[in-house]
């Protein structure tokens, strides 16, 4: 059995960060951790919440495939 590499070559077309980018991206990423670590049990309920809506969301959109309706319907 031989194994052949493939090697994948990407272009990133305008996926450069400039200074700006980055600083917004560090206070966000800085706030939300001060947050996580001030108020834990508040922060620790919210994260839950939105991953769970996330998991609620995929479950419907998967059930629905399923089921052999891509689209809801209006009522």
């Amino acid at each position: 059995m031989r194994h052949e590499t493939v090697e994948l070559e990407l272009e990133l077309v305008g996926a450069s960060m400039n200074l700006w980018d980055l600083t917004k991206a560090t206070l966000i990423c800085g706030g939300l951790a001060f947050l996580v670590y001030s108020v834990p049990e508040v922060s620790q309920a919210l994260i839950i919440a939105i991953l769970t809506l996330g998991w609620l969301s995929c479950a419907h959109q998967v059930a629905l495939r399923l089921l052999g309706r891509d689209r809801v319907r209006s009522a």
